[in-house]
This record gives C-alpha cells, sequence and structure tokens, in this order.
C-alpha cells in the first residue's frame, strides 16, 4: 500500500510528492498561482500559506504567480 503523505519539496513551494507502492518518489506541481502548505496537504492560494512560512532562500514564484506572503 502507498504511502498517502504528501511532502513539501524542499526547494520549490510550488510543488510536492508522495511514495508509490514500490517506494518510488511521484512528484506533482500546485495549480497555477497556488503553493503547497505542508500542514493542510493541499495546494492553497499564497494569502492561505502558514503565518511565518518563507520560501527557500533563492528561490521566486513562476512567472505570473503571485508572490508568497513573507513574513
Amino acid at each position: 500500500m502507498a504511502d498517502e503523505t504528501l511532502n513539501p519539496n524542499e526547494d520549490d513551494p510550488t510543488r510536492f510528492w508522495r511514495l508509490d507502492g514500490d517506494g518510488n518518489r511521484l512528484d506533482f506541481q500546485c495549480g497555477r498561482g497556488t503553493y503547497f502548505h505542508p500542514e493542510l496537504q493541499a495546494c492553497v492560494h499564497p494569502y492561505q500559506m502558514p503565518s511565518g512560512y518563507t520560501a527557500p532562500e533563492g528561490w521566486a514564484p513562476p512567472e505570473g504567480w503571485p508572490p508568497l506572503r513573507e513574513a
């Protein structure tokens, strides 16, 4: 049985991953303009990200996406 836990991508808050039943990593991209919220296990709009969340150093949102709310 696959582990259904969704995990944040360490380098890109618009991406997340999970393991399939064989232990292989499956990567996913949030929909345009949304970011992965690790506590909710869902992609959300920037204003719904956890208070105090900061993007990885040097990361910038894809062109045309709203910026993350910074702490």
